[in-house]
């Protein structure tokens, strides 16, 4: 179970260097969080660690997002109503 995690994480780790659109990173950060959580989880034993750990990456993902968010909110957006 241990190597199919590693193999993951590195297939994971291979996929964030190609060229895909911003929601297809999240994702593949969000699975590499999860899977380096479940790594810590099987290794220490210790469930809470992991939880914390996931916390934080998750957290920083957060205000990232919220930089991003409030950088592009200058853009008008035209609406047309029939």
């Amino acid at each position: 179970e241990m190597k199919m995690t590693m193999m993951m994480m590195i297939t994971m780790t291979i996929l964030m260097a190609c060229n895909y659109p911003p929601f297809m990173l999240v994702m593949i950060i969000l699975s590499q969080t999860l899977l380096c959580s479940m790594m810590m989880w099987m290794m220490a034993q210790s469930f809470w660690m992991a939880y914390i750990l996931m916390l934080i990456f998750l957290g920083g993902m957060l205000v990232i997002f919220v930089y991003m968010a409030s950088i592009n909110s200058n853009q008008k957006l035209g609406f047309k109503f029939s």
